[in-house]
């Protein structure tokens, strides 16, 4: 599979807004809204992305946006940690690796930690067009 590295521009960008529009088209943003005016923020914020993938935008207050209240419901959502050993155990040296916590969602929660990813690799693809972009615009001089 090729890297979005050595993707050509024009298929990276495509690929930003389908993403984009998929992850609109999937979001429950009736479900995640705590009030009229956050929904109709959230709306708005959403139709900007379906656009052009907030490819014209210069920051990312969009995402922020969204990640904060995906962050807070997913708080919600939350029924606990449940704590798990990443590592091996060594003969000679006993457990060598690292404790995570593990989070316990609902099945609300899974679904909303899906969109977080979801958002997550959006916004990464998104820096790395917008970065590729501006090096075009410097090479072209503009």
């Amino acid at each position: 599979m090729q890297s979005n590295y050595g993707m050509p521009l024009e298929e990276l960008c495509a690929r930003v807004m389908g993403m984009a529009r998929d992850f609109v088209r999937d979001f429950p943003s009736s479900e995640v809204a705590a009030d009229a005016l956050e929904r109709n923020s959230l709306r708005r914020t959403l139709e900007g992305l379906v656009l052009d993938g907030g490819l014209s935008r210069r920051d990312d207050t969009d995402v922020e946006i969204v990640r904060s209240i995906l962050a807070r419901e997913l708080h919600r959502e939350t029924l606990g940690w449940t704590p798990s050993f990443e590592g091996v155990v060594d003969p000679e040296h006993g457990a060598v690796g690292y404790e995570t916590e593990i989070r316990d969602l609902t099945e609300r929660g899974r679904m909303l930690e899906r969109q977080m990813k979801q958002l997550e690799s959006l916004a990464r693809l998104r820096s790395l067009c917008r970065t590729r972009l501006d090096a075009m615009r410097l090479i072209m001089g503009r």
